[in-house]
């Protein structure tokens, strides 16, 4: 069973042995794996300006910090500000979750040297 897809009104198979014989070209295959890396990157880094804001707060949910942080702040906000400034002692906050973003590039840096060699071994021919 076959279907037209429709605005280029082919079938399915038709564009299927088109889009392979195009990928088989080194060109397209390096603008294939361009557009791959690209994409890879980007989602890395907005995933990570997702996470960064999110994180102290979920440390902090999850009691990251012991339970005289968490007492703290809901004595504060049982009682309620009584016009006194506050003050949030976060207990090592900034620095955990300064190694946990520190994490992600030292495993970086000792993956990719070792990722070229890897590719240059194991990685795609280019047929001429």
């Amino acid at each position: 069973m076959s279907f037209t897809i429709p605005g280029i009104n082919l079938e399915f198979n038709e564009v299927k042995e088109i889009v392979w014989t195009k990928i088989q070209e080194p060109v397209m295959q390096r603008r294939l794996i361009l557009v791959i890396v690209s994409i890879a990157l980007l989602l890395d880094n907005m995933l990570y300006m997702v996470i960064v804001p999110i994180i102290p707060d979920y440390l902090r949910y999850i009691g990251a910090w012991g339970v005289e942080a968490q007492l703290e702040a809901q004595m504060e906000a049982r009682n309620g500000s009584n016009g006194k400034p506050h003050h949030h002692d976060h207990h090592g906050q900034d620095s955990a979750t300064g190694v946990l973003f520190a994490s992600k590039a030292i495993v970086q840096l000792m993956v990719n040297p070792f990722s070229g060699a890897i590719i240059d071994r194991i990685g795609y021919d280019i047929k001429s």
